[in-house]
């Protein structure tokens, strides 16, 4: 996504790290955000429970 330099502090920033600063800014400064995220994220990784994959992948053996 960035390419691979270590910039200087008085290099400005491109626009799609000032995105990420920005988004990153918004996560630290709103809590309701940053709860929800969380669980949105403990949700999805249920999908990666090894309970699950195994019963996916019997069904496409079956």
């Amino acid at each position: 996504m960035f390419d691979v330099r270590y910039k200087t502090a008085n290099e400005p920033l491109e626009e799609k790290e000032m995105m990420w600063v920005e988004t990153i800014d918004k996560l630290l400064e709103d809590e309701n955000l940053r709860k929800n995220y969380s669980e949105k994220a403990k949700q999805r990784a249920e999908d990666f429970r090894i309970e699950k994959i195994v019963e996916e992948w019997k069904e496409v053996l079956r």
